[in-house]
């Protein structure tokens, strides 16, 4: 309820909501990030909206296993999870509409890199940070190549294995030599032409989600993609060492939205991972 108390001038006296919100440092998230920290700038001083008076958040960054983590013990009540956690605990989270991360064809930072052919596959090493880039491989080498009874083995130091699974930043940087496989190339031809749906933003079903807050995520998008592009296509070449023509091809690879035909593609992977797992 709000209540007005009018001295020289108009004061209110509103709960404020408090919003834990998880966020990811890959270069692919920081079309986001970047246009939350802008905004986030202006909280505190005189002149910042009333949206901003009215909502704190505390920041918590990590990889996206982390956050799946977070997310379903009700660590975080926001964060952009993978696609696996989505379908695994759907009836904990709503998701945040028109928001996703997929990849057109190529996705150029999910990566399956091997020093041997794959006839010859027995071990494949994998990244502890991601759940749906691991599901995707298992998928692709069984489905389309026919590899069954390989040995899948979680490490979070896939520096010297010769077979691995990369994601983010550390797949974009690194050498691209023997067998490449892009996952999202894969999934494409697989599926027979849809996007990847890598990660989803999400809410948990217990959190007050308010109409202002939706408008935010969507201005976030708008303004990450839009007014300050630029700018984040400069960061983004800065941590990568790319050049920023090579980052303008990485995001023209990726997708953010979320419509119909990423439900279908969300929906074909869970019937493929329900066929790999009976």
């Amino acid at each position: 309820m709000l209540r007005f108390a009018r001295n020289d001038r108009l004061r209110y006296n509103i709960a404020v909501q408090q919003i834990r919100l998880g966020q990811i440092d890959f270069i692919n998230c920081l079309p986001f990030n970047y246009a939350l920290a802008k905004l986030l700038k202006q909280a505190g001083s005189k002149s910042a909206p009333l949206f901003l008076k009215l909502h704190n958040f505390q920041i918590h960054s990590g990889a996206p296993s982390e956050l799946n983590r977070m997310l379903y013990a009700g660590d975080l009540d926001i964060a952009p999870i993978s696609s696996m956690e989505y379908l695994r605990h759907r009836e904990q989270y709503h998701l945040l509409g028109d928001i996703a991360i997929s990849s057109r064809r190529e996705a150029d930072s999910v990566l399956f890199l091997s020093s041997q052919a794959l006839a010859d596959l027995r071990d494949v090493y994998v990244t502890d940070k991601s759940a749906t880039s691991v599901a995707l491989l298992r998928v692709i080498l069984q489905e389309k190549y026919g590899l069954r009874d390989l040995n899948f083995m979680v490490t979070s130091d896939l520096s010297d294995k010769p077979n691995k699974l990369l994601i983010g930043d550390e797949a974009l940087l690194a050498a691209r030599e023997g067998l490449v496989l892009d996952l999202g190339q894969e999934w494409y031809e697989l599926s027979g032409g849809l996007p990847m749906v890598f990660g989803v933003w999400a809410y948990r079903k217990d959190f007050n989600m308010q109409a202002s807050l939706r408008r935010m995520f969507s201005q976030l998008k708008a303004d990450g993609l839009g007014k300050y592009f630029d700018t984040v296509v400069t960061e983004a070449a800065a941590v990568t060492g790319f050049d920023e023509q090579r980052v303008r091809e990485y995001y023209a690879h990726l997708d953010y939205d979320f419509t119909e035909l990423h439900e279908r593609s969300l929906a074909e992977f869970e019937r493929k991972l329900a066929c790999e797992y009976r």
